[in-house]
């Protein structure tokens, strides 16, 4: 297995299709257009198993990139709105997508904090949707300690 980097998130990635186990904590996702969802919207922190139900779907992911010991999740309600608005100052972002070599599911190790899920990248759908992201197109995540 393969472990990557993505954003600040570690990845998973095995030279196929990675099983979920047997009671593991895992968030399925929707992606439809310029719509996302997340079930369950809380998790614990640690080995997080991602599942994309929509075949050839993909996912943006934006994590707080000023997170310290002190201060863990800068994700407050005003950094959430500013990537509403196309705004990633502060942030590092990666993308999860489903494909044909390794499948719809993705192993993330989740530290406590908030993460925000998007459909497409922020700049992008704030561009389309005249300067904010409709609450649709952006789901948080948030990981419990």
């Amino acid at each position: 297995m393969l472990t990557l980097v993505v954003g600040g998130l570690f990845a998973s990635c095995s030279p196929g299709p990675i099983a979920v186990p047997e009671g593991a904590q895992e968030i399925h996702i929707v992606v439809s257009g310029d719509s996302v969802s997340l079930t369950p919207l809380t998790v614990r922190a640690g080995d997080i198993y991602i599942v994309l139900d929509v075949p050839g779907s993909s996912v943006n992911v934006v994590e707080p990139s000023t997170a310290t010991a002190e201060s863990p999740d800068p994700f407050t309600a005003d950094a959430l709105d500013r990537i509403r608005h196309g705004d990633t100052f502060l942030t590092s972002m990666g993308g999860i997508a489903d494909s044909e070599r390794y499948g719809n599911v993705r192993k993330l190790v989740l530290a406590p904090g908030r993460y925000a899920f998007l459909a497409d990248a922020p700049e992008a759908l704030a561009e389309r949707w005249g300067g904010t992201i409709p609450p649709e197109a952006m789901a948080v995540l948030t990981v419990l300690p």
